[in-house]
């Protein structure tokens, strides 16, 4: 299949950003990160975190997805850290559905290292956070998103390198 879009799914800490980042280098196409639209929501209205981008306007994960929607009709080459797509268990004709995944242990200690902090405060921190939002969003989508059916790659990143993962990704797209 001829791929014009990549669209990168997981739980926190599993690699999307670092493969998301390593693809746009490689491959010169353009982006969409949902990690980066949050934050730059989170400036533009002088919120302090995500929580509070609920309590202002709503669910803005609705108006992720139709963003996301948008871009993958496009004729442009784009890749997505999506963490979640709400419709990625519907065909998405010319998009490579990437989920990566990784060991618990090693999603906290990654975590804890790139916030400074320790394996069991992050672990507490991580997988709180991540069950309220998985959570919140099996209520707007009642399926799986981690559901391995729904994608046309699943790299496990527990003992891969990053330029492993992307060799991963390069087979898949040729």
């Amino acid at each position: 299949m001829n791929y014009s879009k990549i669209i990168l799914c997981g739980r926190r800490c599993c690699g999307k950003t670092t493969l998301f980042w390593d693809l746009q280098k490689a491959l010169n196409w353009s982006t969409f990160s949902m990690s980066l639209y949050i934050r730059d929501y989170l400036h533009r209205f002088n919120l302090r975190n995500s929580d509070q981008i609920d309590a202002q306007s709503g669910d803005i994960s609705r108006e992720i997805d139709e963003r996301v929607r948008l871009l993958l009709t496009t004729s442009d080459h784009i890749v997505i850290d999506a963490r979640v797509y709400g419709h990625i268990d519907e065909p998405l004709p010319g998009t490579l559905k990437v989920l990566l995944t990784a060991d618990e242990a090693v999603r906290v200690a990654r975590a804890a290292f790139r916030e400074g902090t320790s394996s069991e405060v992050q672990r507490k921190r991580l997988i709180r956070k991540e069950d309220s939002w998985i959570e919140k969003m099996h209520r707007m989508y009642p399926f799986d998103f981690f559901d391995r059916r729904y994608y046309d790659l699943v790299v496990d990143t527990t003992r891969l390198t990053p330029s492993q993962v992307m060799d991963k990704v390069f087979v898949a797209l040729n």
